[in-house]
């Protein structure tokens, strides 16, 4: 770990190797997120993702709100992913996320469904 237990200091071939053998990854927009671009897109099974990211509740000015919200799809849409996003709880804030369980619960049951 990094010192705060919560983190781990990663080399880039580690990072590599763990997406190069993940099936799914779901995790929050940003740039760790991005080392999804590893993952085996030769298997039969095309790989999961299911990125969190910002909301219409999100900013408040209208002008932030436009189709922003599948972020990594936009980046990699040549991918064969199976792409899904959820956006942050209305309750969210930029210091704290929150993710309704429900519809985390939702896109699961949905995503291993078609597995």
């Amino acid at each position: 770990t990094n010192g705060d237990g919560l983190s781990v200091k990663m080399t880039f071939r580690e990072q590599f190797e763990l997406f190069r053998s993940a099936s799914a990854v779901i995790g929050i927009h940003g740039t760790g997120l991005s080392n999804m671009v590893w993952m085996d897109y030769t298997s039969h099974d095309r790989p999961i993702i299911i990125e969190i990211t910002v909301g219409p509740h999100t900013y408040k000015e209208a002008k932030y709100n436009g189709n922003r919200y599948r972020n990594y799809f936009q980046n990699y849409w040549g991918l064969p992913m199976n792409y899904n996003h959820l956006v942050f709880a209305p309750n969210s804030t930029f210091s704290n996320v929150f993710i309704d369980l429900h519809v985390l619960r939702e896109t699961l049951d949905e995503v291993l469904s078609k597995g």
